[in-house]
């Protein structure tokens, strides 16, 4: 493996076009809370934020046009992960997978390894192999140094397949021959035409490359081109990343970092000489890198068949990811081919991708073979850490238990307490579940915490009397407030910071919309930061008599009805709604 060169830093720094992957409690967030998160830090739309929400980024009118015989749009559960720091950026990266505890599990990967700098990654340039198989030669030895006499017109050949790469700096740049034995079908020459493929994958380039060359190749060689395109072993197209971990860093409980440093190295070295181990090993490696593959639109399964014949180059499977202890500290390696690409394909079809790839920080395909690499290394460290440590049943008997729950028909706010019964009892079953829940539906719904915590507060509406229209031009107005208003209570809630749906009470249907509510859940999400809130366990409820988007106010009620209500959580006092302090706050939502 070629070495990468490593740059310990005691801090990282967060580049200034680049927010901070490190989102702590993020997972303690509502799925809302996290969409008003992305919306504010990333400028998405609410057009973007409701194909996130929904799933409905790809339509069937977009998958028509990219499948056959189409009969729908199939979805996967979509999340983040977090903490990566890559070559000094900060990215977070969308991964779409149906697995538990991966996502959990490479957050917690980035964490550990953020502690001594980051990743440190090298990509070689985009060269994908295509090839061209001819048969039924006499002399394939004779026929192989014809065409390395003939190379600079076979290349002219191949590159009028797609001039425009060639213009952009790529293109076919060599060829090289191989002699195979064939068996029963006769000695093989294989040509391989290296092709840069510049910002794409480069598939289908090098298929028209190959095929336009096909026939020349035949007409000196004399013999018979059957097969014509790329291999998807891209070994010319190699990324590497690898980290150095002080190993103080994993200390836990009572076991020192040193012994369990050690012991990754031992899990390390077992997949060196086992394929047994080594296919899990890199199993655990694509449950990364595949995740996050297929969310930024790429052929993850060409990347993973890439993968898998580069393990066993040297003729018996091995692992990809390998560790060693040097001077303290445990490093970390993993070296395999990705065929990426930035144009093209999904990447531009799927209208879910540009929202992800804006969402990421990547910036090119040089980027995301780095991120790739990274994503499949902390993947890896993090199951090896589990398994030499708490063993990996641990982190996936939590997360199964939820699905549990959620299986029997637990309601999304009991799934939790239901999932921590099951693992208490140590019975996570489905038996177990709905005894659990049914015992939880006979019991009567005390808030008990609603005592702990009475913190409430109030703002009014106001109505244009005069002048509604006039204003807009400059004009005086004659406005006053009512005595409907907007109610913020906080109680507490173990599973906060969370914004709860608000209530509305009319005596004729209220116009309801999930923008209405995203605008509360960002003011909220907005006011928890300023206030420096945002791992407090509670939740914040709203009570209307106003209705939004009518002119009464309620945006503006409810941040100065929030602000009252935050301050009054910390202890703060307000003297008055005319102060000058509490105006400037409420203007900040």
């Amino acid at each position: 493996m070629k070495k990468t060169k490593l740059v310990r830093k005691t801090e990282v720094a967060v580049t200034p076009d680049r927010k901070t992957s490190r989102i702590p409690g993020f997972y303690r967030l509502s799925v809302e809370q996290r969409l008003a998160f992305l919306a504010r830090a990333f400028n998405l739309t609410d057009d973007q934020i409701a194909q996130l929400r929904d799933g409905s980024a790809l339509r069937v009118r977009h998958a028509v046009n990219m499948v056959e015989n189409t009969v729908g749009v199939f979805g996967l559960p979509l999340g983040l992960g977090l903490n990566f720091v890559v070559d000094d950026r900060e990215y977070l990266v969308p991964m779409a997978i149906e697995e538990a505890s991966i996502i959990a599990a490479v957050s917690k990967g980035a964490l550990l390894i953020r502690e001594g700098g980051g990743f440190v990654s090298t990509v070689d340039d985009p060269v994908m192999i295509g090839q061209v198989q001819v048969l039924d030669l006499d002399d394939p030895e004779k026929a192989a140094a014809i065409l390395a006499n003939h190379k600079s017109e076979i290349l002219d050949i191949a590159n009028s397949a797609d001039p425009k790469m060639k213009a952009r700096g790529g293109g076919v740049l060599d060829i090289e021959t191989r002699i195979l034995d064939g068996g029963d079908v006769g000695r093989m020459l294989i040509v391989h035409l290296l092709c840069n493929v510049c910002e794409a994958m480069g598939a289908n380039a090098v298929n028209s490359m190959c095929e336009a060359a096909g026939p020349r190749i035949a007409k000196l060689t004399g013999g018979r081109v059957n097969l014509r395109i790329l291999s998807n072993f891209a070994d010319r197209r190699l990324a590497r990343a690898c980290f150095s971990l002080p190993v103080k860093h994993l200390s836990a409980g009572t076991s020192q970092g040193h012994e369990i440093a050690k012991k990754v190295v031992e899990a390390s070295r077992f997949a060196e000489v086992d394929p047994y181990r080594a296919a899990t090993h890199n199993k655990g490696i694509f449950n990364g890198i595949g995740a996050a593959a297929l969310a930024f639109g790429q052929d993850w399964r060409a990347i993973e068949a890439g993968g898998h014949a580069y393990a066993v180059r040297k003729g018996q499977y091995r692992g990809l990811a390998t560790y060693r202890i040097e001077d303290d500290n445990l490093i970390g390696e993993i070296e395999l081919p990705l065929q990426v690409g930035w144009v093209g394909g999904a990447v531009n079809s799927h209208p879910g991708v540009r929202i992800l790839r804006a969402i990421s920080g990547v910036q090119n395909s040089r980027e995301l073979s780095g991120l790739l690499a990274s994503v499949g290394l902390a993947q890896n460290f993090a199951a090896c850490l589990a398994l030499c440590t708490d063993g990996i049943q641990k982190g996936h008997m939590a997360l199964h238990a939820r699905s549990v729950a959620v299986s029997v028909g637990v309601a999304p706010d009991d799934v939790e307490k239901v999932a921590l019964e099951m693992i208490k009892r140590g019975d996570v079953k489905v038996s177990a579940a709905e005894e659990i829940f049914r015992n939880m539906c006979r019991q009567p719904v005390v808030d008990r915490l609603e005592r702990d915590l009475p913190v409430k507060s109030f703002a009014k509406g106001k109505v244009v009397l005069f002048g509604e229209h006039a204003t807009v031009y400059g004009y005086p107005g004659i406005i006053t407030t009512i005595d409907l208003g907007m109610r913020v209570r906080i109680k507490s809630d173990s599973h906060g910071p969370r914004f709860l749906n608000p209530q509305f009470k009319q005596a004729f249907p209220v116009p309801t919309s999930d923008s209405d509510f995203r605008l509360f859940s960002r003011a909220a999400d907005a006011a928890l930061e300023y206030y420096g809130l945002q791992n407090e366990p509670i939740a914040i409820e709203v009570e209307s008599n106003l209705v939004p988007g009518m002119g009464l106010g309620s945006s503006a009620a409810f941040s100065v009805a929030l602000c009252e209500a935050l301050r009054k959580y910390k202890g703060s006092t307000v003297e008055s709604h005319w102060n000058s302090r509490m105006f400037e706050e409420a203007q900040r939502l």
